[in-house]
This record gives structure tokens, C-alpha cells and sequence, in this order.
């Protein structure tokens, strides 16, 4: 599939997953918000939330621990279906969007990687404030999706 087909079906799942994001609402309340789980490890925040089948995997590094010039965030989305998407897309019932290309390290590698470093930093930005207001969070491949009803976490420091 070349990048403007899938950005095209990428759209497309957009709209559709924003409808969804409407729809529950107006449904009433849902269950209880979704809430990041924290460690550390060798120096960098990890937050996971969801579950390895649904949910994300964040790491950050705010006290820039390695001295790179580069910065060290990273996110993957667990998604339910779809092995090895080209591109993540998160959005939110704000209108906020962002997409992050996906890595992957080994060609058995099954998730991949959106690295902070290959967004520009105000998308980045814009992500992380995503996960600090909270609320709910469609996640989007071109073949796949779920949402999430994400905690504020005002407290997050990625970037």
C-alpha cells in the first residue's frame, strides 16, 4: 500500500473512530477512567496503560539521563489486530490528532515504536498533553483500532 492510499484509509478510520468517540458520549458514562501505571527503568519513566492486546506503552525521558542531543521518547501502541501498522494515529473528542510513524527493530517484531524524535516536537507536544488532560483517546492504524478513557495525568513529564 503506498503512503498516500494509506493515509487516505487512515482518514478514513479517523472520521469513523472520531464518530464512535461522539457516540459513546452522548451514551452516558462509561467505566471508570483508565489510569497509567509508572516505573522507572535504567533512568527513563515507563507508563503503560491498557493491556498488551489494547493499550500503550510510554517512555520518557525528562531528566535527559543518556546526555543525548536527541530526545528519548517513545510509544507503542498495542493494537488488537493489525501486526506491524506504518503509521499510529491518536486522537481525541478535542480535535487534536497525531500520527506517529512506527519502527520496527526486528523483522519478527510484531509492535512497533513511535520515536519522539521523528515527529516534529510541537506534535510530540501535543501528544503528551493529550495523555496529561485525559479523557478519551482513539488510537488508529489503517486496518485497526480502540479507544481508551484516559485519567488526567496533569503530573507527566515527556519532553
Amino acid at each position: 500500500m503506498n503512503v498516500v492510499t494509506m493515509m487516505r484509509v487512515c482518514s478514513t478510520k479517523l472520521l469513523f473512530v472520531a464518530s464512535l468517540l461522539g457516540a459513546s458520549a452522548a451514551a452516558g458514562p462509561g467505566l471508570a477512567a483508565d489510569h497509567w501505571r509508572e516505573s522507572v527503568t535504567r533512568g527513563l519513566h515507563v507508563y503503560d496503560v491498557g493491556t498488551k492486546t489494547e493499550g500503550l506503552h510510554l517512555v520518557c525521558d525528562p531528566d535527559n539521563v543518556f546526555q543525548s542531543s536527541a530526545p528519548n521518547g517513545s510509544l507503542v501502541a498495542f493494537m488488537p489486530k493489525e501486526i506491524r501498522p506504518t503509521m499510529v494515529a491518536l486522537l481525541n473528542r478535542r480535535g487534536e490528532t497525531v500520527k506517529l510513524p512506527q519502527t520496527y527493530g526486528q523483522p519478527t517484531d510484531k509492535t512497533g515504536w513511535g520515536y519522539q524524535a521523528s515527529v516534529k516536537p510541537e506534535d510530540w507536544k501535543k501528544l503528551v498533553g493529550m495523555f496529561q488532560k485525559g479523557g478519551k483517546i482513539a488510537v488508529v492504524t489503517a486496518h485497526d483500532s480502540f479507544t481508551l478513557d484516559l485519567a488526567a495525568f496533569s503530573e507527566l513529564r515527556c519532553n
